[in-house]
């Protein structure tokens, strides 16, 4: 792990000693450089184009970057980078194992070579990139994501839980249990423990949500299923009606009930199309938390790291190598701020998620009552075995709705349980984030 700074342009302003010993380039060769000299010609246009829409925005970038080494090598990383609020950036770097790097260097190969097709054509680099986008955009959502936001997301809690995975299976850790060296002082061996506890209350939180992902699928599937019932109760209703009317006088009860039944279908579309917007500000609010909380865990790791490459005394132990400890946990406060936002967002939509539910419940009986009533009539009317039979089968429509909904209900509690323990262990992570923050400003101008 390794990290850097750079101003608003892209111009290095510091970087940690993995950083020059992965690069190959000593400090001096670094700092007042543009980031981009350790660019690798591999990497597509593009993947340039998002990084800065979106921290000009005010938002985070991740993704997968392959980089150029000083002799010419490469490596590849996946990158972290967010404002630091003042124009700086902090870029966080870790090694990638988990097996989307090989799709991403095909995908890269692919942007990188329309991006050539377009150049090779006199086009402008412009151009090439708008193409290349528009093809990143194609294949994204042929693997299932509407956005590169959405996809960065993923990759970044695919890579952790991965990474999470080795280090088990190969019994290492990511820094020391504690610290150790000439240089370390009883202040800074209480930073150091205080960052571990607060490490492992993050890391808590970000398996929990992990573990919802599951969950969260199963949420969007039953409000797709729902949908799709409801469109179908509207097209039976409409062919009893028309069924009913071939009957006569005999019939108008039967249709009269067919008319119930399409306005209650009307009713269940209405609440599914609300359900399925709920379901999506949802989805959008868990991917947030999930992403803030994986930086949030990103950074304080690297916080951690830092300080135990201090105390080894690699490189100078100077007052500015504090001021970057001092970014470090300035950047961890900032996304343990976001996500506690980020988890108010989704305790809202869970509350209206509940509520579109019951609704769907209510709307649902009364389908079921019309259905009973319509069974009813229909058997006075002799020669209706059509008409009974179209109930029969508006029963059996009514029994998979009820089924759809106990799905959405396992998911619904999940999503409670979840966001009732959460927002208290968020609450304690920030809290413990700005004291963290102050004792390091404490530390640092000391």
């Amino acid at each position: 792990m390794f990290f850097s700074t750079t101003d608003a342009r892209g111009v290095i302003v510091e970087g940690n000693d993995v950083f020059t010993r992965v690069s190959g380039y000593d400090a001096t060769e670094l700092i007042g450089k543009p980031h981009n000299i350790i660019r690798h010609p591999d990497m597509p246009r593009v993947a340039f184009q998002l990084l800065w829409e979106n921290l000009r925005a005010g938002r985070l970038f991740a993704g997968y970057v392959k980089n150029r080494a000083k002799d010419g090598d490469y490596y590849w990383v996946f990158a972290v980078i967010v404002p630091l609020g003042d124009g700086r950036l902090l870029s966080i770097r870790f090694k990638p194992t988990s097996p989307t790097l090989a799709t991403v260097e095909q995908l890269y190969g692919r942007l990188r070579a329309a991006e050539a097709a377009v150049l090779a054509e006199q086009g402008t680099p412009k151009a090439a990139m708008e193409r290349s986008r528009a093809q990143l955009e194609t294949e994204l959502r042929a693997l299932g994501f509407p956005s590169y936001d959405l996809f960065a997301h993923v990759a970044l809690n695919a890579e952790l839980s991965h990474r999470d995975e080795q280090l088990a299976r190969e019994g290492r850790a990511l820094f020391p249990a504690a610290l150790a060296g000439a240089g370390v002082t009883p202040a800074r061996t209480l930073l150091y423990a205080e960052s571990r506890r607060v490490y492992d209350r993050v890391t808590t939180l970000f398996r929990d949500l992990h573990a919802f992902v599951r969950f969260h699928g199963e949420l969007q599937a039953a409000g797709r299923s729902v949908g799709g019932v409801a469109e179908d109760f509207r097209t039976h209703a409409l062919n009893v009606n028309i069924t009913a009317q071939r009957h006569g006088i005999e019939g108008r009860t039967v249709g009269m009930v067919a008319s119930f039944l399409d306005r209650y279908a009307q009713e269940l579309g209405h609440g599914t199309r609300e359900l399925g917007q709920h379901i999506a500000r949802t989805s959008t609010a868990t991917e947030s938390i999930n992403a803030e909380v994986a930086v949030a865990r990103l950074q304080m790791e690297m916080v951690l790291v830092f300080q135990a490459e201090l105390a080894r005394g690699e490189g100078a132990a100077a007052r500015d190598r504090l001021a970057m400890l001092v970014d470090l946990q300035e950047a961890f406060a900032t996304r343990t701020r976001a996500a506690a936002r980020a988890i108010a967002e989704l305790q809202s939509e869970s509350t209206s998620l509940a509520g579109s539910r019951d609704l769907l419940s209510k709307v649902a009986m009364s389908i079921q009552l019309a259905q009973v009533r319509g069974l009813t009539e229909s058997a006075r009317i002799a020669g209706a075995e059509n008409l009974r039979a179209m109930f029969a089968d508006f029963r059996r429509k009514i029994d998979e709705t009820n089924t759809q909904l106990t799905a959405l209900d396992d998911a619904l509690s999940h999503l409670g349980t979840l966001t009732a323990h959460t927002p208290q262990l968020v609450a304690e992570v920030g809290s413990a984030a700005e004291a963290i923050r102050q004792r390091v400003r404490e530390l640092s101008a000391a």
